[in-house]
């Protein structure tokens, strides 16, 4: 259902064009938020080009205590290819220590024509490190929650940020920005703004429905994701991290306030926030300091994934607008268009930009949410002087759906329904 209802962009590009000719002899890992629906796609989208799927779930007592002894379900997998040519989805395998020995057993007993995925959400720590063989077998996407096209059904695995060149990457924005919102896209929006950006409840799209799932959405996560993987004993207190950061989104986190609200030290804070960033409930956003005078270099801004919990409305849209940046650079990233990353700009004197997109090192958009004047600040017109000259082009976010205003040549204010129809 929640296939069939919403245009998934990752079925697109992790299956038809990616995902199956790498796995041979190579399998995939796809990541991402508890609820995005990756076991979902995966078997759909394995439907769609013919294959049969096998879905082995590690939260299953019995698959688990097979794989701890070492009994790998193989009569199963056999069984199942017989029949037909098979996708064998094994879910939350990554909770288990020995995922890798797993895997590359899966794939030497099995041969190049299997196809092998593996989701789970939690990210992979950079302590744990692949070696070559797994490596070289494996490819990783990460599923984001649901972006404004999608809903609408018009996703595409294209945006002016993926083209190569100042000039080209400028001149399909421009194109794009002449796009209006449409009546579907206005309904989309506003569902996602009843519901929030995850397929149940906007399956459902329910009132009732939609409070109950959102409202115990983190502390699922929390025993279900953190809790059977990490040490952490005080999982209340993680709880209490999450809802304070939750009440700080897009402001700098201080680790030590929030220590002092959990009562814990900032070192334990710090080590339950790379756990909620592990189990995507929360991103960050690193400050970008190069060539920016007096510009901030440590300090990350924090969002949630599941932002409809959020109870200022102008927290809320920097979210929305958060998610939707970093969603983007994940997909371009996957699709292997560039190194994106998310960054936001600050200075000491309370100077800057809310977001500035970054591909292989260097700006490419700049983005402003607007405050109560609906007009671009002076830093944001005079970025060059901190960005490069020309500077990237520029975009001043507004509250409401539809709208746009020229102020430059590398400048616009734009509706937030016209902006997140511009990203995937």
């Amino acid at each position: 259902m929640i296939n069939k209802r919403f245009q998934r962009l990752g079925a697109a590009y992790m299956f038809a064009h990616h995902a199956v000719p790498a796995m041979r002899p190579s399998a995939t890992m796809i990541t991402g938020p508890t609820g995005v629906g990756k076991t979902c796609l995966c078997t759909m989208a394995a439907s769609a080009v013919g294959l049969s799927p096998l879905v082995l779930d590690w939260n299953d007592p019995i698959v688990r205590s097979r794989f701890r002894k070492g009994l790998l379900p193989f009569r199963d997998i056999e069984r199942s290819f017989e029949a037909q040519p098979s996708a064998i989805v094994v879910r939350d395998l990554l909770h288990y220590p020995k995922w890798k020995h797993v895997l590359l057993e899966l794939l030497r007993r099995f041969g190049a024509d299997r196809r092998f995925v593996l989701t789970g959400a939690l990210k992979r720590t950079p302590s744990e490190p692949l070696d070559v063989s797994t490596r070289l077998r494996l490819t990783h996407f990460e599923l984001m929650p649901l972006s404004l096209r999608e809903v609408e059904g018009t996703a595409v695995a294209a945006c002016f940020l993926g083209e190569a060149g100042h000039s080209k990457r400028l001149a399909v924005l421009r194109e794009s920005l002449l796009s209006g919102v449409s009546k579907e896209a206005k309904q989309a929006l506003a569902l996602l703004i009843r519901h929030g950006p995850f397929p149940e409840p906007l399956c459902e799209a329910e009132d009732a429905f939609s409070a109950l799932w959102h409202e115990g959405y983190a502390g699922r996560v929390i025993q279900d994701e953190i809790g059977r993987s990490s040490r952490i004993r005080d999982l209340e207190a993680l709880e209490e991290t999450y809802g304070a950061v939750s009440r700080r989104v897009g402001r700098t986190l201080s680790e030590a306030a929030v220590g002092r609200q959990v009562g814990a030290s900032h070192v334990s804070v710090k080590s339950w926030l790379e756990w909620l960033e592990r189990a995507y409930l929360l991103f960050s956003v690193p400050p970008w300091s190069n060539g920016v005078g007096r510009g901030l270099k440590k300090g990350k801004k924090w969002y949630l994934f599941d932002w409809l919990s959020i109870n200022a409305p102008a927290a809320k849209i920097q979210n929305m607008v958060a998610l939707a940046l970093y969603r983007t650079c994940k997909v371009l990233n996957d699709l292997c268009l560039g190194n994106y990353a998310l960054y936001y700009v600050k200075t000491i004197d309370q100077r800057g930009l809310d977001f500035l997109v970054v591909r292989d090192g260097r700006p490419v958009l700049a983005v402003d949410l607007a405050g109560d004047v609906l007009k671009p600040t002076r830093v944001f017109r005079n970025r060059s002087s901190w960005l490069g000259d020309p500077p990237p082009p520029g975009i001043l976010v507004l509250p409401q759906i539809d709208g746009l205003e020229q102020h430059d040549s590398l400048t616009w204010s734009v509706g937030l329904g016209r902006f997140l129809r511009l990203l995937l």
